[in-house]
């Protein structure tokens, strides 16, 4: 097995946890699926169903396609005149794996979202419907735990270190940068730690957000939670 197969080998298995872990927020959870909070009512709709259904079938076949390139770069990396451009296409294939499902996330998000307007299950004011945010200030205020930037510097920086020692592999290492770079934007943009109302209950909220922003600094600082007596 040449190396490059080896490659894409040890990859082709990442779009299989995105896809597992995607395909979960189609499920509600306080009232939320796909990103967009809907009443109850919307719950059983037919339109959001279709929605949901239509978006787990693309996560699915995003997955599948993914896989299966892979699977075909690991078979074509056995022939040594492929081995340079498979190489620089490993490296393109990597990060659409990591974007490619975000897409059909986002494109499901704005359908729920357009519909949600269309229902009138926002609240609205004289001009129309209008966003809402419902936030707590306590839970606002409960300490939280960050990465620091200096990380993921330091994966861009050791993404391009090999380029000093092998002027043949440029364009491989700018991709691998940029993964780390998306990586960085990607995380951000998840890790906003938005406060909520989970309903009128003020000390259920305050729990659930201390748990939640625990969890999140225990996987931002790779360390488990420490248990509190």
């Amino acid at each position: 097995m040449s190396s490059v197969s080896a490659i894409w080998l040890v990859c082709c298995w990442l779009p299989i946890p995105i896809w597992l872990a995607l395909r979960d927020s189609a499920r509600f959870k306080k009232n939320i699926a796909v990103g967009v909070t809907l009443p109850r009512e919307a719950h059983g709709d037919g339109q959001v169903a279709d929605i949901l259904s239509g978006y787990r079938r693309r996560q699915l076949a995003c997955a599948v396609a993914l896989v299966a390139v892979a699977l075909a770069g690991a078979a074509a990396g056995s022939v040594r005149a492929l081995a340079g451009p498979l190489a620089v296409c490993w490296s393109i294939w990597v990060l659409v794996a990591c974007i490619a499902p975000e897409v059909v996330f986002a494109r499901a998000n704005a359908r729920l979202a357009a519909l949600k307007d269309e229902r009138g299950w926002r609240r609205g004011g004289k001009d129309g419907p209008r966003r809402v945010t419902v936030a707590d200030i306590g839970a606002a205020a409960q300490p939280r735990t960050r990465t620091s930037n200096a990380w993921f510097l330091l994966a861009v920086s050791a993404s391009m270190a090999p380029a000093l020692f092998d002027r043949g592999g440029l364009p491989v290492y700018p991709l691998s940068a940029a993964g780390a770079l998306a990586t960085w934007a990607v995380f951000r943009w998840c890790y906003r730690d938005r406060s909520e109302a989970v309903d009128a209950d003020g000390a259920l909220t305050l729990a659930l957000t201390r748990i939640r922003r625990r969890a999140w600094g225990a996987c931002a600082s790779l360390r488990p939670p420490r248990s509190r007596s």
